[in-house]
């Protein structure tokens, strides 16, 4: 079975374009796109909720690009650069489903909005709970052991007993 949209001809900015209308549709009051190097984010807030995907695009001297899809032969820099902006629309059409396929579950009652999109909230310390939590999980799923659950101090003075 082939990617998804491996074929599309959508230019990147389209679909861009498309992931910031569907956000704003389903009620998100800010949008923010930006990209660095190989790697793109789109973050949008709904329902006081601020929700942040990191899209890791390909990198343009991967070997992949500058090789026929049978690996046989050589391309020349244009057909490289044409491969690479391929994977990159690729990419784009993907989390462009993804998004658009999360909002309408949770607009049909399908999935809970903050379980759906739980593991790409943003933390008050600028990393999203799936960040915060994955080192956690990985650690309990190869202990076989829960970490043990810490209380924060009570603000009043008073101990807590443990």
């Amino acid at each position: 079975m082939g990617l998804y949209a491996q074929e599309t001809t959508v230019p990147v900015e389209r679909t861009q374009a498309e992931i910031k209308r569907e956000c704003l549709r389903y009620g998100a009051d800010s949008f923010v796109l930006g990209e660095e190097g190989e790697k793109a984010m789109v973050q949008f807030r709904i329902n006081n909720r601020s929700v942040r995907f990191t899209l890791v695009l390909p990198r343009r001297d991967e070997k992949r690009f500058w090789r026929t899809p049978g690996g046989r032969r050589e391309r020349d820099e244009s057909g490289a650069w044409k491969a690479w902006e391929q994977a990159c629309r690729q990419k784009w059409r993907a989390l462009y489903l993804f998004v658009r396929a999360s909002l309408e579950a949770t607009r049909e009652g399908i999935v809970d909005f903050d379980e759906c999109f739980l593991p790409y909230m943003v933390l008050p310390d600028g990393r999203t709970v799936g960040g915060h939590m994955a080192p956690m999980v990985k650690k309990a799923i190869e202990s076989g052991s829960m970490p043990r659950l810490s209380l924060p101090e009570p603000s009043n003075g008073q101990e807590v007993q443990r």
